[in-house]
């Protein structure tokens, strides 16, 4: 469905991606795993459209969209959370959702499944973006971008600095949506989520993506990646 190949890409003259290939398909959760700084960012701004291949190509559908702007690979039903979330500060709950849902495609999530989905948000409908919690507002961000209707979701460390209980209902709210039908793309920095909720891991190492396989796999030849590349 989504897919960089053989890309190079860059900020400024500084070279942060090199010769990556990385694939979602439909109903996969992938995961991008690796150190601080490795460049599982840079993969999700670049599939995004965010930052320009230098070399290689975006592909969606099959189809090259190297060309294409952020807006253009949205509308083709890619939905972007980044790791600092950007909720609308001075609208409420209700409002950010109702913001994603003016360009949305049609499909199942409504905000009534979104609520049913991320209840304590019904709860906090009224309340404005800067008036919640971190977790309150991960979870804002992933229902305004689920509300999109995307056939991709691309999240970058949601889980990051969440109170362990929050990152329970996180992660099953993932697993809900992908249930759905959502392939989801995941950058994590720690391991725990991506083995428990992952189809794939890709671990990137400055850069360049050092080891690819299912995540049984990974399980299984774990130590000896480790031994290898910092993760």
């Amino acid at each position: 469905m989504l897919a960089l190949d053989q890309v190079d890409a860059y900020y400024g003259k500084a070279r942060a991606l090199e010769q990556v290939s990385v694939a979602i398909a439909a109903g996969e959760i992938v995961c991008l795993v690796g150190r601080n700084g490795a460049g599982k960012t840079t993969i999700l701004r670049t599939l995004m459209g965010l930052l320009p291949c230098a070399r290689g190509r975006r592909m969606l559908d099959g189809v090259d969209v190297t060309a294409l702007r952020p807006h253009q690979i949205s509308l083709g039903g890619v939905a972007y959370v980044p790791e600092d979330r950007q909720v609308f500060p001075n609208l409420t709950v209700d409002e950010n959702l109702a913001i994603a849902g003016v360009a949305h495609r049609t499909g199942y999530w409504t905000r009534t499944r979104i609520y049913e989905l991320f209840p304590l948000l019904q709860e906090r409908e009224q309340s404005k973006g800067l008036s919640l919690s971190g977790g309150e507002q991960q979870m804002l961000a992933i229902a305004r971008a689920v509300m999109t209707n995307p056939r991709i979701l691309m999240l970058d460390e949601p889980c990051e600095g969440l109170a362990p209980l929050i990152v329970r209902d996180v992660r099953d709210a993932i697993v809900a949506i992908n249930r759905r039908g959502v392939a989801v793309l995941l950058v994590e920095q720690k391991i725990a989520i991506p083995l428990q909720i992952g189809n794939r891991i890709y671990v990137i190492d400055h850069g360049k993506v050092g080891w690819q396989g299912r995540t049984e796999d990974f399980r299984r030849e774990r130590v000896a990646i480790e031994q290898r590349l910092t993760v």
